[in-house]
């Protein structure tokens, strides 16, 4: 009798796991992702971050620390495909090399894989830099999301 109830209570346990895992899996995930920099001295570079998402969202957010010597070109940030509904900022934070973009839908949630690019000045030498993706949010029906980060 009580090998039959410890084994009822891991069928049960392997059960709810199996349950919150599947709804967990079913939400999605919404993922930006960038690469590295690569450009020549005291030119320009387009940055392009992808952002794939699962789950509609009404704006996202994210920030970007700048390799040193690099400096964001103001008014340069666009978005692909372009929609009409999406309004972008972006700006460096002050006192900092963090950029920050934003991206805010004033009609119904964005289902569309988007690209958003924007204008780095580069340094004035020759190399690969790294951009990493210091955070990333999403703002859907239900709430906040983070993203998921590929750099």
């Amino acid at each position: 009798m009580k090998r039959n109830s410890i084994m009822l209570r891991n069928l049960l346990l392997v059960n709810c796991f199996i349950f919150f895992t599947s709804i967990i899996q079913a939400q999605g995930q919404n993922l930006m992702i960038v690469n590295d920099a690569t450009g020549f001295p005291d030119s320009t570079v387009v940055i392009d971050v992808e952002i794939q998402n699962e789950v509609p969202y009404l704006s996202f957010q994210f920030e970007m620390l700048l390799p040193e010597g690099f400096s964001y070109v103001m008014n340069s940030v666009s978005i692909y495909p372009p929609n009409p509904d999406i309004h972008l900022i972006a700006n460096v934070l002050p006192g900092s090399q963090t950029l920050r973009v934003m991206g805010i839908s004033l009609n119904p949630p964005v289902s569309d894989w988007v690209t958003v690019s924007f204008t780095l000045n580069t340094p004035s030498y020759t190399g690969t830099f790294p951009l990493n993706l210091l955070s990333a949010i999403f703002s859907t029906i239900d709430g906040l999301v983070n993203a998921g980060i590929i750099n």
